[in-house]
């Protein structure tokens, strides 16, 4: 489930959507909870993934 999620959220910065928008758009209660998700499904914050 977590990794669609964060699926979703590179497909949404990819498409130039703010990191700030990301977690309440994909159901996290707070944006250290999506940092900390994505980092752990992707390797990287989504500000270094987004480039």
């Amino acid at each position: 489930m977590e990794q669609l999620r964060v699926k979703a959220a590179c497909v949404l910065l990819q498409d130039g959507c703010k990191v700030s928008d990301l977690p309440e758009r994909l159901g996290y209660n707070s944006i250290q909870s999506f940092r900390r998700a994505f980092k752990r499904v992707m390797g990287v914050s989504p500000s270094e993934y987004r480039g």
